[in-house]
């Protein structure tokens, strides 16, 4: 297991991140126009913090939404499907107080602020990949 430390894509006021059961996201996420079915690749390099060798320290979580019984995202989906796609039972999105409210009342959640995302895959060290390519050629898809 890759372990990776988490933070919110987009900080904002009154967002915590949290771990969402990947069952509720796929009950939920198609009711929203946004829906995605699969990722298919791309945009992984920026889904990643780095340190000054381009090792990825850590994991950038989306920005989710719940409205009206609908999973949506303000950015990550691809990321989020990315990760539901590696066979992750639960995965970290960044929530308002009001989604998590909402959420709460329909299923658990766990606060991932200090938490760890743990990957069946090593993130590559894009400094060692001089073609810069957004993701390796043997990654699932």
């Amino acid at each position: 297991m890759f372990e990776l430390q988490i933070l919110p894509a987009s900080p904002r006021q009154n967002e915590s991140l949290f771990f969402v059961p990947v069952d509720f996201i796929e009950a939920h996420w198609p009711a929203c126009h946004q829906y995605i079915d699969a990722w298919r690749g791309g945009g992984l390099r920026h889904w990643f913090s780095y340190d000054q060798n381009d090792k990825a320290t850590h994991f950038l979580a989306g920005d989710a939404g719940f409205n009206e019984g609908a999973f949506s995202f303000g950015g990550g989906r691809h990321r989020t499907r990315w990760l539901i796609q590696l066979g992750l039972p639960e995965v970290p999105v960044a929530l308002s107080d009001y989604c998590v409210q909402q959420i709460s009342g329909l299923t658990a959640l766990t606060r991932a602020e200090y938490g760890v995302l743990r990957l069946p895959l090593p993130v590559p060290n894009w400094k060692d990949n001089p073609a810069r390519t957004n993701e390796p050629k043997d990654w699932p898809r």
